[in-house]
């Protein structure tokens, strides 16, 4: 034989290369096989982390911790602070529907023309009050003797005092008269009815309507 072997000096080159050795001649091989992990434990262990989740409505995740592979989330509620600033432009639409909006000058204007100025005219009522778009236009008449109502006598300053104890009617006497031996003409009746004119007139204060 031109190869040989001798004890306790066989090189890792001295084994051919098609050389089935069982793993039972390691020592410690199978024991340390046993312990590893194969494909399917992998696979395994990879499905294991599976986490579902679903958004919240008005929450966001605050917080994303994992444990051993295998994560866990936290949720708070949705704060005005979580929302930056953004320009006007970046909101679609926003700007064109602001361009369309009334500024406070034009506010102050149009009410500003809604202003009317309007007196009194004497001898005239107000007859009607119309208004188009929030403006006012005054309709006058003349005052009529329709336009007064019946008034009592204690509206009329002065009247019931006056009128207390005169007569409704006054009656002249036309028969004669024998401590005066004279009867009453038509002249006594025209002096007396002057008389009582002018008396009314002294006692009262007449108004205007």
């Amino acid at each position: 034989e031109s190869s040989f072997a001798v004890k306790g000096s066989i090189k890792d080159t001295d084994i051919a290369a098609d050389a089935a050795i069982a793993q039972s001649k390691i020592a410690g091989l199978e024991t340390a096989l046993a312990a590893k992990a194969t494909p399917a434990d992998i696979t395994t262990a990879i499905e294991g982390l599976d986490v579902a989740d679903e958004a919240v409505s008005g929450q966001v995740v605050s917080a994303v911790v994992e444990t051993d592979g295998k994560i866990a989330v936290s949720r708070r509620a949705l704060v005005a602070d979580d929302i930056p600033t953004l320009a006007i432009a970046k909101v679609e639409g926003l700007q064109d529907a602001l361009d369309g909006k009334a500024v406070e000058s034009d506010i102050t204007d149009a009410i500003a023309a809604l202003d009317v100025e309007d007196s009194a005219v004497d001898g005239q009522v107000v007859s009607a009050v119309a208004e188009t778009d929030g403006k006012i236009t005054v309709t006058r008449r003349a005052l009529v003797a329709n336009d007064i109502p019946e008034l009592a006598q204690n509206k009329i300053t002065g009247l019931t005092t006056a009128l207390a104890g005169k007569q409704d009617n006054i009656t002249f006497e036309t028969a004669y008269d024998a401590s005066t031996n004279k009867a009453a003409t038509m002249t006594d009746v025209d002096a007396a009815e002057t008389a009582a004119k002018e008396y009314t007139d002294t006692a009262l204060t007449w108004g205007s309507f």
